[in-house]
């Protein structure tokens, strides 16, 4: 079921609707329990995301008046692949879908991301919609070692960048998930894709400010998203069995 631009979720009897608490934040505007990968991604294309409280781990839809957008433009994944070459410290690989589960893992870890919201019951949401083929991880490795992930959701030629991480320590790996944002940038506006929804704005400097992040009005987004969802560009069908080559370690060479 797919939610038109300018429609609330319906309350029908495929869909489950359960007030998860009597008080909501200003922010939160509707709380919503959904049943299976199709509601999830009606609530995503009606400007929903999913959430949850970090303190009491209580589930919720979240809606916010603005969101922030990445157009995708080969000016843009020029950019990108300009930042990736400064940003990139240490040898990283990058993939699409390969490790799913342990991206999942480290984004409830607190002591990876101590400011997570990715619950039991969030993860659920995620891993539904990924193999339904709505959702997908990215996922940035240093040798065998997964060091930063993200998780998106794909509305036609629309990405949406739900959450992402890279590994805190040691400091030489947190470059990972900026070379892994850059990634996302470049490839998926090589596939087709017009945008990359990121949600929040973020701080000067940020690399989506340095890609020119821009804000728009959740009407906006609704109908963006109502258009995109016509278009023949499947970014999960599109990316799947992507990844960078392997990168050796440096080695030092011993001069004559």
């Amino acid at each position: 079921m797919i939610i038109e631009a300018n429609s609330e979720p319906p309350s029908s009897p495929s869909r489950i609707i359960e007030p998860i608490s009597a008080v909501q934040e200003p922010r939160r505007m509707q709380a919503l329990r959904t049943r299976n990968a199709s509601d999830h991604y009606a609530m995503y294309c009606a400007g929903f995301y999913v959430s949850s409280d970090r303190q009491s781990g209580e589930f919720y839809w979240d809606r916010r008046d603005e969101r922030c957008i990445v157009d995708l433009t080969l000016e843009i994944a020029t950019k990108a692949r300009q930042m990736m070459k400064k940003e990139a410290r240490i040898p990283i690989r990058c993939a699409f879908n390969s490790k799913s589960s342990a991206v999942l893992d480290h984004l409830q870890d607190t002591t990876i991301k101590p400011r997570s919201w990715v619950s039991a019951n969030v993860r659920t949401v995620y891993e539904q919609m990924i193999v339904a083929g709505r959702a997908f991880t990215m996922e940035a490795f240093h040798g065998d070692d997964l060091v930063g992930g993200l998780v998106g959701i794909g509305i036609g030629s629309v990405a949406i960048i739900d959450t992402m991480y890279g590994l805190p320590e040691p400091k030489n790996l947190r470059s990972a998930s900026k070379v892994l944002l850059c990634h996302a940038a470049i490839e998926f506006q090589r596939i087709g894709a017009t945008c990359i929804d990121v949600q929040n704005r973020h701080p000067d400097n940020h690399p989506w400010q340095r890609l020119g992040e821009r804000m728009i009005s959740m009407d906006e987004l609704r109908r963006l998203f109502a258009r995109q969802n016509e278009s023949n560009v499947d970014i999960v069908k599109a990316m799947t069995g992507w990844n960078t080559p392997r990168i050796p370690d440096a080695v030092t060479v011993s001069p004559p």
